[in-house]
């Protein structure tokens, strides 16, 4: 998530392939990564990843400024090809919108 905060686009990655690459190569190397290259992770929230294997992450944005005000996520038992369809991006966008609105009638 803080990959697509940072970045303030969608964000999908094949996660078993970086959970397995930054716990191969232990916490110290792993601290030593730029932060976008650890997605923004810590060694114990990587760790804290190890079940996951396809995860997407959508910027949700302040409807009234355009500002970033958070992120949603999805992990799922799949693919980043098949959280990249359009069919799965529409239903995170209206997801991260309603976030967002929720934010706003608060």
């Amino acid at each position: 998530m803080g990959a697509a905060f940072i970045s303030q686009k969608v964000v999908a990655e094949d996660w078993q392939s970086v959970y397995r690459a930054g716990n191969g190569d232990g916490p110290e190397k792993w601290m030593a990564r730029p932060r976008s290259e650890r997605y923004d992770l810590s060694w114990g929230e990587l760790q804290l990843t190890a079940e996951y294997a396809g995860i997407v992450a959508c910027p949700v944005f302040h409807p009234g400024n355009g500002k970033i005000i958070g992120c949603v996520a999805v992990t799922a038992p799949t693919t980043r090809r098949r959280l990249v369809e359009r069919s799965m991006l529409t239903i995170l966008r209206n997801l991260a919108h309603s976030v967002a609105l929720l934010e706003v009638s608060r």
